[in-house]
C-alpha cells in the first residue's frame, strides 16, 4: 500500500505538469493539496481557491482518480454562490479509473455514453454553462461520494479552466472633419488597452462603423477574444469642423441654387472660387494645427478666393446668406489658428489681434466681404512669425559629403544634420516680452 501511495504522487505530479498546456485561452486553477483519499464509503469535498473576481464565460474542469470500481462514484462541482453541477454518477460499469478526464460542455461525446476508464474529454452529466455568468471569486468545492465498499483510491488532482470576458477600455475622442464633411475613426483610435484576461488577443470593432459626420456620434467599441467571448463598451466620437469642411458645406448649399441655363451663374463663379480657394491652401486648419498650406504661401491665396467668392452672392437670399456666413467661419479658423500657433512661438501677434478686431467690426456690420478681407491680413501678420528661414545653399554638395573617401550612410546623416542645424535658427530675443 505504501509503495502504491508513493506512485500515486508520482503520478499526480506528472499530471499537474501536464495541466498547465491543456488550455492556453482560459486560466487555471488547481487543487494545491494532492492526492487526497476518498473515504470508502463516504465523502471527500476537495476544495480550490480562485482569487479573482470574473465574470465567467465558460467553465471546463479536468480530474484524476484512481480507482478500480468508478461505478462507486459521483463527482460534482459546486461553485463559490452554492450552484452544483454533476459531472459523473455511478457510471463506468465495473471499469476503473478516471485518467485526466475533462468535463466539457462543447464535448462531442456525453460521459454517460463513454466506458471507463475514463480518459479523454466528455460532456458532464449536469450542464456547466449553467455556472456562466457567476463570479468566479471565492472557494469552489469538488465532491467526490463513494457510495459503496471494498474499493478505494484517492483524487490525484483537480483543475479548473475558467474563460473570462475580455476587458474593453475606450475613451472618447475628439477629430476633425477633412473631405465629406466626415472623420474616419476606427476602433484601435478609441481603444485605451483591450485586453483578455486569459492571455489571448483581441478583436476590436465600432458599431456603427464610421466615417463619422460633424457632431457627436455614440459608438459601442467591443473587444472579442479567440472564443468568442465579447464585452462592449461606450464611447463618444465627436467631429468637429474645420476650414475646410465649412468651405465644403458652403459649396453644398449653393450647388443647389445654380442656374444650369445661365453660363455665367454668379453662384456657379462663386463656387469656382470656393473650390479654387480650397486647393490654395484651407484643408485641416483645425482648433489644433495649421498645416504648411495656411503658413505658407499659398494660404493667402484662400482670402482672395474667398472674398471673391463672397462678393459674387447675394447676401438677401437666406441660402447664399448662409453660404457666406460658413465661409466667414472657415477663414476665421484659418486666421484663429495663425494667430494661435504665433503666439505659441513667442511672435508678436499685437498687430494680428488688432485687425481680427477690425474684422469682427466689418461682420457686426453685415460687411463679409471687408471681414474676410481683413482675417486675411489678420493671417498673414500671424503667419509672418511662423516662417521657416531660407536655407542658402552656398555650394552643391558632393555624395561623398564627410569627405572620409567612402560614400555611405555617414554621409546622408552629416548633410542632414547640415541642413536641420540651418534651419534650427535660435530666434532673436523679444524686446517687447519683458514689457
Amino acid at each position: 500500500m505504501r509503495n502504491y501511495q508513493k506512485l500515486v504522487r508520482v503520478a499526480s505530479f506528472i499530471v499537474v505538469s501536464l495541466f498547465l498546456t491543456v488550455s492556453a485561452t482560459a486560466s487555471v486553477y488547481s487543487l494545491v493539496e494532492v492526492p487526497q483519499d476518498i473515504p470508502d464509503p463516504g465523502t471527500l469535498e476537495a476544495t480550490i481557491d480562485v482569487p479573482d473576481s470574473v465574470i465567467i464565460t465558460d467553465i471546463n474542469v479536468e480530474i484524476q482518480i484512481l480507482h478500480g470500481f468508478v461505478s462507486d462514484l459521483s463527482v460534482s462541482l459546486v461553485s463559490p454562490a452554492g450552484t452544483e453541477v454533476v459531472l459523473a454518477s455511478q457510471l463506468g460499469g465495473d471499469g476503473d479509473n478516471f485518467k485526466n478526464t475533462i468535463f466539457d460542455d462543447e464535448a462531442e461525446v456525453a460521459i454517460t455514453d463513454a466506458a471507463a476508464p475514463f480518459e479523454g474529454t466528455f460532456k458532464p452529466q449536469g450542464d456547466l454553462s449553467t455556472l456562466d455568468g457567476e463570479d468566479a471569486l471565492g472557494t469552489w468545492t469538488l465532491v467526490v461520494t463513494d457510495g459503496s465498499k471494498l474499493d478505494a483510491g484517492p483524487l490525484v488532482c483537480c483543475s479548473l479552466y475558467i474563460s473570462k470576458l475580455p476587458v474593453v477600455i475606450g475613451h472618447d475622442v475628439t477629430v476633425p472633419a477633412a473631405k465629406g464633411l466626415v472623420a474616419d475613426v476606427t476602433a484601435v483610435d478609441v481603444d485605451c488597452g483591450s485586453f483578455d484576461p486569459d492571455g489571448g488577443a483581441v478583436t476590436l470593432s465600432l458599431d456603427p462603423a464610421g466615417p463619422y459626420a460633424i457632431g457627436e456620434t455614440e459608438v459601442t467599441l467591443t473587444a472579442t477574444d479567440a472564443s468568442g467571448n465579447a464585452d462592449s463598451t461606450t464611447v463618444v466620437i465627436t467631429v468637429t469642423s474645420t476650414a475646410y469642411s465649412k468651405k465644403e458645406e458652403a459649396m453644398m448649399i449653393l450647388n443647389g441654387l445654380v442656374d444650369p441655363n445661365d453660363p455665367n451663374d454668379p453662384v456657379q463663379l462663386a463656387i469656382n472660387e470656393l473650390a479654387a480657394g480650397i486647393d490654395n491652401g484651407v484643408f485641416w486648419a483645425g482648433p489644433d494645427r495649421i498645416a504648411d498650406g495656411q503658413g505658407g504661401a499659398n494660404g493667402a491665396d484662400s482670402f482672395v478666393h474667398d472674398q471673391a467668392a463672397i462678393d459674387l452672392l447675394d447676401a438677401a437670399d437666406p441660402n447664399q446668406a448662409a453660404a457666406i456666413d460658413l465661409v466667414v467661419a472657415a477663414d476665421k479658423i484659418v486666421m484663429d489658428t495663425a494667430i494661435a500657433d504665433a503666439a505659441f512661438q513667442g511672435s508678436d501677434v499685437t498687430e494680428a489681434k488688432t485687425l481680427r478686431s477690425e474684422a469682427c467690426v466689418a461682420l457686426r456690420q453685415g460687411l463679409s466681404s471687408a471681414a474676410v478681407a481683413k482675417y486675411g491680413e489678420a493671417w498673414a501678420a500671424a503667419a509672418a512669425g511662423l516662417k521657416v528661414p531660407e536655407v542658402v545653399v552656398t555650394e552643391v554638395p558632393t555624395l561623398d559629403y564627410n569627405q572620409d573617401g567612402v560614400v555611405n550612410d555617414d554621409d546622408l546623416f552629416a548633410f542632414t544634420e547640415a541642413i536641420l542645424n540651418a534651419l534650427c535658427v535660435e530666434p532673436e530675443p523679444d524686446a517687447t516680452a519683458a514689457d
